[in-house]
């Protein structure tokens, strides 16, 4: 599915290729294997903090939201999947 680049669509999926790139670290826990993941959201196009975006686990359904800087940290399983959602 293709979005033009002015849609709301577009601008979200811009926004959250960014989550990962600029994760500032992962650590690995060695007692229970779990991983810390702490990042910084960022609009792509504005290159400015996203707050309050909603960070689930999909498997544990827990979750975190991130501040209004943007930032967020969360810890899940390497096998786990995370949700991102915001308005």
């Amino acid at each position: 599915m293709t979005f033009s680049k002015n849609s709301y669509f577009y601008r979200v999926k811009k926004i959250f290729l960014f989550i990962f790139t600029l994760c500032i670290s992962l650590g690995v826990s060695s007692q229970d294997h779990h991983i810390e993941i702490i990042g910084e959201i960022i609009d792509a196009e504005k290159k400015e903090a996203v707050p309050y975006v909603h960070i689930v686990n999909e498997q544990l359904k827990l979750g975190t939201v991130s501040n209004t800087a943007g930032r967020f940290w969360i810890k899940m399983l390497r096998e786990d999947t995370l949700m991102f959602s915001a308005i």
